[in-house]
């Protein structure tokens, strides 16, 4: 799959579209599960009427009543106060949308304007955090929520190519090396673009209509992620037997083909196995933390 991408950050590798792909992905390599507190049909309102400007099937989000009974995985202690401007959300939803010019935006429009409605509520402006304004209104990140214990969502415009379905992942600058090591080994995958405050898989394309990606973006400065308790982050993988001694914290099984652990940042990582081999837990090791590494070109000419 051949992309056009800009190398100068993160928010330039967004605004254009790879090309189409017919890889119809079955079974999707991540999903977002999320704990609706005993209110799935209130939740499910409030955010099937965006996925489904671009995902019809809704099969990346999960919305369950409970999550399945967890012992302690030795989180890392994490205590927001009730003034917590110095915290990020961990997790977003952005959507890309094709739209044409600046006067064929009603896909964009639409979104936003749900967005206006309660619990709806403006959360941040990445544009508002740089003290700078983007010539491109709908390229702009604008990110809402409904309540502190969610995922932030944001809709933008693509110009070209496929639309875009990307789960994005706030990192804490002391976690960025050890955080981007412990997804590389889950998934498997080389980083189609990888910078040093972003880094970005493209984990499928089902029907060729549009791109579904996992997206790692660092925080620096004082802010600090917020893991979110009432989320995990579901990935397939065919065995965990040689992942789990480069986990930083313990893996346990939560059912007949699921284990959990938690990241370096804290947030909730469960393993769907799609065989069933019995991991060898004796051996685990703390993951160890990687360097910054030499700036090298990969063969797409990305800047890794």
């Amino acid at each position: 799959m051949s992309s056009t991408r800009s190398e100068t950050g993160s928010e330039d590798v967004s605004l254009y579209g790879s090309e189409p792909d017919n890889d119809d992905t079955e079974e999707p390599k991540l999903v977002v599960r999320i704990n609706s507190n005993n209110k799935i049909h209130e939740l499910c309102r409030l955010y099937y009427p965006v996925l489904e400007l671009i995902e019809a099937n809704r099969n990346i989000l999960d919305i369950v009543s409970k999550f399945p009974m967890e012992n302690d995985v030795g989180e890392p202690e994490q205590t927001v106060p009730k003034d917590n401007n110095h915290y990020q959300t961990s997790l977003a939803f952005v959507i890309f949308l094709y739209e044409e010019g600046m006067l064929g935006c009603e896909r964009i429009q639409g979104a936003r304007g749900q967005f206006e409605n309660p619990p709806w509520s403006f959360h941040h402006s990445e544009e508002m955090k740089r003290k700078t304004i983007h010539p491109y209104p709908y390229n702009s990140q604008e990110f809402y929520y409904s309540s502190d214990d969610l995922p932030l969502w944001a809709v933008r415009q693509v110009h070209y190519g496929n639309e875009h379905l990307r789960i994005m992942l706030f990192v804490s600058d002391v976690n960025w090396y050890d955080m981007l090591g412990f997804y590389k080994v889950i998934l498997g995958l080389e980083p189609e673009v990888q910078h040093q405050e972003f880094c970005l898989y493209t984990l499928g394309s089902p029907q060729g209509r549009y791109d579904v990606q996992f997206a790692l973006k660092r925080i620096t400065g004082t802010m600090k992620p917020k893991y979110l308790n009432r989320v995990q982050l579901v990935f397939s993988v065919c065995d965990i037997g040689q992942m789990v001694p480069l986990f930083p914290h313990a893996c346990q099984p939560i059912s007949d083909k699921e284990w959990t652990t938690v990241d370096h940042d804290g947030n909730k990582v469960v393993l769907n196995i799609q065989s069933h081999p019995t991991p060898d837990t004796s051996k685990q090791t703390p993951f160890i933390r990687n360097g910054p590494r030499t700036k090298t070109m990969n063969q797409n000419g990305f800047s890794i």
